[in-house]
């Protein structure tokens, strides 16, 4: 057929200059219908089967003659062989049709184009074996091609464009194409694809893709894919394979095996992720899942964000279950706690009761229930165990802050603990910088910088600098402020203000009664001791070398090697020499003393004379020598006579000074003396007497009474 001038089909239908060119059948259809320059390469038409019916006849041989007197009939024009007219339609909707055949394919069946009226209930319907009810129920409905193809009775204003075995119950749909399709819901869409399935829903669009389903959506989308489904209103799939939609304005945009069961959620792409979660998302990834309100996982695989606003941002079978928690990265991470995080690291865990608490990286490291605001930055094995606030484990491994540890800090190092103790106090505000098994316990505000098995117990405030196995504190509460700053094997067992620089073994401690050190120091070397055995010990210091012991001191200060100071007060007393000086004590006399023993003499110089210039004591003499050596000494000149009656001038007393008037003396006074030998005092010295002068002054009296001496003898 051709050039059939069907345009609007009217209920009066007419058809121009219709050629018929072929020996197969061909139709139309209509209530009335004027045929009118009918041509036929056949002999003329001949009008067959009573009033309603033209029979053209194709296997006729005609020279196409047209038809003079155009036939007018009320119900159908058939052209080809042996066509019966239709049947009369009934009082319904499929009242103004055409149906048109394809004449040269005998296969081919409504074939052409459904035009519908809106006067009555017919449609219009083309293509080949498809089914279009003639029941005047499907009103502006209409098959445009395909095959095999069908809309169900009562729908109206549908559309199946063309494809194959396609089909439509519901009204004011449209089926592009495709094969299989099937749509029961109104308003909806099924662009093309294979086997894809829209039920009970309105509105809604599958553009593509094989066996996809919307059932109960509103507004819900398929773009294309295979076997995925939305059962929600304004739900989402894009593309993949066997997706799930469950939840209302919620989206899967790609991937296989996703599935959405709740509102206002998201997931962009990946395999077997599933979210539970309202307005929760997984964007990519591999079996993650979000489980929680307002929860996000962002790759990865085997990812769980189980709470509400938990966040994973990829990684490996993590997991996130406190409230507004998050995992950042990393492999087996565990946050459970509240307004926690872990940014990455491997096996790192915050328990259930954590809050506010963060594990930055690292492996294995922990923070317990109970704990706010405590942090792990990274390391291995690093634990923050119950009830601690404030806490800080910055690297390391085998870092151990314990319960109840407030504002504490390990900085670095392996196998350091603050510890509860044995007393179950908490060591808050306690430090640890580095080094290897130290520990803090039972006390705060104590601080070990680094070093090695170094230990700090009930003694508040007190510091440690580094070396190795140094102790300050035992299992009382007698300590405090004190402080060891290196070595080796240093401790400082009681007492308050006490201080250890270094060296080796040695110790500040109480034997006895409750008079604890006080204020006391071992600057060095090595096995000194600094000890009360009952009236306590204050204000001491051994300055160096090794085996002393200062006991039951005040003020007192002691260097050198195996000297002993007991039970006296202000003294000062050396022994360079390395065994103990003779006798059981080296003190004859007591306090406020100063005392040194050296095993090859003492000198005392003056630097301010150029050097050499003072005194000193031989090793094995008993008195002060002065230094006389001419080298030294420029100017001189001998003295002349008359010295001995200046000396005889001078006033001697018998005297005591003040405060001491059991102490009796003899002597001159140094303004007297001074005044008779001013041309032989010190400068700045008015009130003392030069010892070095005094003797020379004393020489030159005994030389004048020599030669006095010498005189009377030549007068006899």
């Amino acid at each position: 057929m051709s050039d059939c001038g069907f345009g609007k089909v009217p209920k009066d239908f007419a058809v121009k200059n219709l050629n018929v060119g072929c020996d197969k059948n061909s139709s139309i259809t209509a209530e009335r219908i004027v045929v009118t320059n009918l041509f036929s390469t056949n002999p003329p038409i001949n009008p067959t089967q009573g009033p309603n019916a033209i029979a053209v006849g194709c296997g006729l041989v005609g020279n196409g003659t047209p038809v003079v007197n155009p036939v007018e009939l009320e119900r159908t024009v058939a052209m080809g062989n042996g066509v019966a007219p239709l049947s009369e339609p009934g009082d319904g909707f499929l009242r103004d049709k055409i149906i048109a055949e394809d004449p040269c394919n005998p296969r081919r069946t409504n074939f052409f184009l459904e035009v519908p009226h809106s006067a009555d209930g017919h449609g219009i319907q083309m293509g080949f074996n498809n089914t279009l009810p003639n029941d005047g129920m499907v009103r502006g409905s209409a098959i445009l091609g395909g095959e095999d193809n069908s809309i169900a009775s009562g729908t109206v204003f549908t559309v199946i464009a063309g494809g194959q075995t396609n089909f439509s119950s519901s009204s004011y749909d449209f089926l592009g194409g495709g094969q299989n399709n099937t749509s029961t819901g109104d308003h909806c869409v099924i662009t093309g694809g294979l086997q894809n399935t829209i039920t009970t829903s309105t509105r809604s669009t599958v553009c593509g893709g094989g066996q996809n389903t919307i059932t109960n959506g509103v507004s819900a989308c398929i773009v294309c894919g295979t076997n995925n489904s939305c059962s929600s209103i304004f739900s989402f799939v894009g593309a993949g394979n066997t997706n799930n939609v469950q939840g209302d304005a919620s989206g899967i945009v790609a991937g296989q095996n996703n599935t959405v069961t709740n509102g206002n959620s998201l997931i962009g792409a990946g395999r077997g992720n599933t979210c539970t979660s309202s307005d929760g998302g997984i964007y990519v990834g591999l079996n993650n899942v979000a489980n929680g309100d307002y929860a996000f996982v962002g790759g990865g695989e085997l990812n769980l964000a189980n709470n509400g606003w938990s966040f994973i941002g990829s990684g490996q079978n993590n997991e996130a279950s406190g409230e507004f928690s998050m995992v950042g990265s990393g492999r087996r991470n565990m946050q459970r706690g509240m307004s926690s995080s872990i940014v990455g690291g491997e096996d790192n865990l915050i328990t259930v009761g954590g809050e506010l608490c963060l594990i930055g990286g690292g492996q294995s490291n922990s923070i317990a229930q109970g704990t706010r605001l405590c942090t792990i930055t990274g390391g291995l094995s690093n634990r923050i165990v119950n009830d601690c606030f404030f806490s800080l484990v910055a690297g390391g491994q085998n870092n151990t802050i314990e319960q109840n540890a407030s504002s504490s800090v390990i900085v670095a190092g392996e196998n350091n603990i603050l510890s509860v103790g044995n007393s179950g106090f908490a060591p808050n505000a306690s430090f640890i910088g580095a080094g290897q098994s130290n520990v803090i316990a039972s006390t705060g505000n104590s601080f070990v910088a680094a070093g090695l098995l170094n230990r700090i117990e009930q003694a508040e405030r007190s510091f440690i600098g580094g070396g190795q196995n140094n102790t300050i504190g035992v299992n009382t509460a007698l300590g405090s402020d004190n402080s060891i700053v290196g070595g080796e094997l240093n401790t400082i067992t009681h007492g308050i203000l006490n201080f250890i620089a270094g060296g080796d073994s040695n110790n500040v401690t109480m034997i006895g009664g409750a008079n604890a050190p006080r204020n006391c120091s071992i600057v060095g070397g090595t096995s000194n001791v600094i000890q009360s055995t009952g009236s306590g010990v204050s204000q001491c210091t051994i300055l160096n070398g090794s085996n002393n012991v200062i006991s039951d001191c005040n003020q007192s200060l002691v260097g050198g090697s195996n000297l002993t100071v007991s039970g006296v007060d202000n003294v000062f007393a050396l022994n360079l020499f390395n065994v103990a000086p003779v006798g059981s004590n080296a003190f004859a006399g007591g306090s406020n003393q100063f005392w040194m023993n050296t095993d090859g003499g003492t000198i005392f110089t003056d630097n301010n004379s150029g050097g050499g210039v003072g005194v000193g004591l031989a090793s094995g003499a008993n008195a002060w020598a002065v230094v006389s050596d001419r080298n030294k000494k420029e100017n001189l000149v001998e003295l002349q006579g008359g010295m001995l009656d200046k000396l005889n001038s001078v006033p001697l007393y018998n005297y005591n000074f003040i405060g001491q008037p059991q102490k009796v003396n003899v002597g001159a006074m140094a303004q007297d003396w001074n005044d008779i030998f001013r041309e032989y005092g010190q400068a700045g010295e008015e009130l003392r007497i030069h010892q070095g002068d005094q003797i020379g002054i004393l020489l030159q009296c005994v030389k004048e009474l020599y030669q006095e001496v010498q005189q009377l003898k030549s007068q006899k």
